[in-house]
């Protein structure tokens, strides 16, 4: 059953040209945007910074400013924004994950 529903709706989407991106869960909420592709609005850098040439990622709610804008404030700072933690990850910036329910242990999947 499990098969006939995925083959209908496989058959729907190729017949009708569907962007299946379009719906992904992680692009609707919160409203995906790819850090990775934030580049600086400045052209000099104070290259004594802590964040310059630094990976930065985001994990929880950030209550000062919104995930891009913070994205952004880093690329200012010489950083480089980053969408998840892999091995070259410097600084993972903690926001508030009080309302989070895949929250296990007080800590999130990037935390960890």
């Amino acid at each position: 059953m499990t098969h006939g529903v995925y083959a209908r709706l496989k058959d729907r989407v190729l017949s009708n040209d569907i962007d299946l991106d379009v719906l992904s869960v992680r692009k609707k909420y919160p409203p995906y945007q790819n850090l990775t592709k934030i580049s600086a609005t400045v052209e000099t850098f104070d290259e004594d910074h802590p964040l310059h040439g630094k990976s930065v990622v985001f994990t929880g709610e950030l209550e000062k400013m919104n995930r891009v804008t913070a994205a952004q404030t880093v690329a200012n700072l010489g950083g480089i924004p980053q969408n998840g933690v892999n091995k070259k990850t410097n600084f993972l910036i903690l926001g508030n994950n009080d309302y989070n329910k895949a929250i296990k242990g007080g800590k999130s999947s990037k935390h960890k």
